[in-house]
């Protein structure tokens, strides 16, 4: 029980940005594409899983602090969506579509940006952990995970919410993915 508890809230903590995220992406893209966004989401989350447990069974002078530099990632995405965005604005045209595989990466690298507050804390989490607590705390933050990105995808549901994402994405995607790569190359 004190397993499945801190695993709970460790993923808790560490993903509540991740709802937000996950809310723009699927406002941005249709809802054919949203198996896609779950995807890429699942192997972001399965990395900074990964990696965590594998820093906690020690081998952090593989990565360590430089997982900040993935941030880059974010930020570069956030400024070709708004260039992209500005152009199709005034060229009055539709937004073309990703292709499927782009989505998946593009999402997967956004979660894992965005995680080196999971993997500091998921770290510290698996240390104590032996054979059967890792397994359940892993099988847990795949059923969380899965939980989160329905959540998420919800989230559209709620009019208000969907109606406001719909007309801001344009600058409200560019600024909250610049923030999140900002603040992970920060550190913060």
């Amino acid at each position: 029980m004190e397993t499945v508890l801190k695993t709970f809230i460790s993923f808790i903590t560490t993903n509540l940005d991740d709802l937000c995220i996950m809310a723009v992406l699927f406002a941005a893209n249709g809802k054919n594409r949203h198996l896609q966004i779950h995807l890429g989401h699942f192997l972001g989350m399965a990395f900074l899983v990964s990696l965590s447990l594998f820093i906690s069974l020690g081998a952090k002078f593989v990565l360590g602090e430089h997982i900040r530099l993935l941030g880059i990632v974010p930020v570069i995405m956030g400024i070709k969506y708004y260039i992209d965005a500005s152009r199709r604005k005034e060229s009055g045209s539709e937004e073309p579509a990703a292709s499927s595989a782009g989505l998946v990466i593009g999402t997967a690298l956004i979660t894992a940006a965005n995680g080196a507050d999971n993997v500091a804390v998921y770290t510290s989490l698996f240390s104590p952990f032996a054979g059967k607590d890792i397994a359940l705390s892993l099988l847990l933050f795949a059923v969380l995970t899965v939980l989160l990105g329905i959540l998420s995808e919800k989230l559209l549901d709620a009019g208000p919410v969907k109606v406001f994402i719909n007309r801001y994405s344009r600058y409200f995607v560019p600024i909250l993915l610049a923030a999140i790569g900002v603040m992970t190359l920060l550190g913060i």
